[in-house]
């Protein structure tokens, strides 16, 4: 993962990502290409949509409820709520780490 985003040089050779040398990504570049699920769920005290996405206001609450159904979290129908974390499981917490990296729409995803 550290090779792929560049934060590590390769010892020999080079690492490409579709073609392209990984040293010549720029920050929105890699923006757009990774994503990382954390195995530790964190969350700020926002709605199911906020924490979803980050306060962002580009990603639609139908993109949102997508993004739950391909989680597994299809039963979730009022995003408008606060996330309390006391209501779910922690598997389930997980997958709202997961929804947030579906609805950015990375090429890779890396699971820590």
């Amino acid at each position: 993962m550290k090779l792929a985003l560049g934060l590590i040089k390769p010892t020999s050779g080079s690492v490409s990502i579709g073609g392209f040398p990984n040293s010549k990504l720029n920050d929105k570049m890699r923006k757009d290409l990774f994503e990382i699920v954390y195995q530790e769920p964190f969350f700020s005290g926002g709605t199911i949509y906020q924490e979803i996405t980050l306060l962002g206001d580009i990603i639609s609450k139908e993109g949102v409820f997508s993004a739950l159904a391909k989680a597994g979290l299809g039963y979730i129908k009022d995003i408008d709520i606060f996330l309390n974390e006391h209501e779910y499981l922690s598997g389930e917490l997980a997958l709202f780490n997961i929804v947030h990296v579906i609805v950015q729409n990375p090429k890779v995803i890396f699971l820590d």
